[in-house]
């Protein structure tokens, strides 16, 4: 059980080191206002969320005794990070991410808005049937005549 754990260790602070690594390679962004979340920071904090539970789990497996408070405050800040670095994230090509809807100003669909056309509402309305009109196919498409 022991090399598990130390497994486990291990791969926690390769978590550690892939969020805390991805935040340093930002630092000179952020003194320009360019920084954004890098996937390398969301793998982080998921392998830290995951080999943390692990952790907690084969120490109460051995019947070692585990401090709840400090595993719960852990837990509650690794938490309120794996949020905001969900929220924030960049994607590889395209992403929809928070920064850059905010960053750009427009949605996730803005490439498909820049290229439509405004509609125009007289061109619209002159195509639509009458009241007393039959659509292609035949049947009526107007309201009920009454009589």
């Amino acid at each position: 059980m022991d090399p598990l754990i130390h497994a486990m260790i291990g791969l926690h602070i390769i978590g550690i080191a892939a969020l805390l690594g991805g935040f340093l390679t930002q630092m000179k962004a952020m003194g320009k206002g360019e920084a954004r979340m890098v996937p390398s920071m969301l793998h982080g904090a998921l392998t830290m969320l995951v080999t943390g539970m692990a952790l907690v789990g084969l120490h109460r497996a051995q019947g070692d005794a585990v401090n709840t408070f400090k595993i719960g405050l852990k837990l509650s800040l690794l938490v309120v990070v794996l949020a905001l670095v969900y929220l924030n994230r960049d994607q590889e090509e395209g992403g929809t991410g928070r920064n850059r809807r905010l960053r750009h100003g427009r949605g996730a669909d803005h490439g498909r808005r820049l290229h439509r056309r405004p509609l125009d509402v007289t061109r619209a309305t002159a195509r639509l049937p009458g009241p007393r009109e039959t659509g292609r196919d035949g049947l009526s498409v107007g309201p009920p005549r009454l009589g």
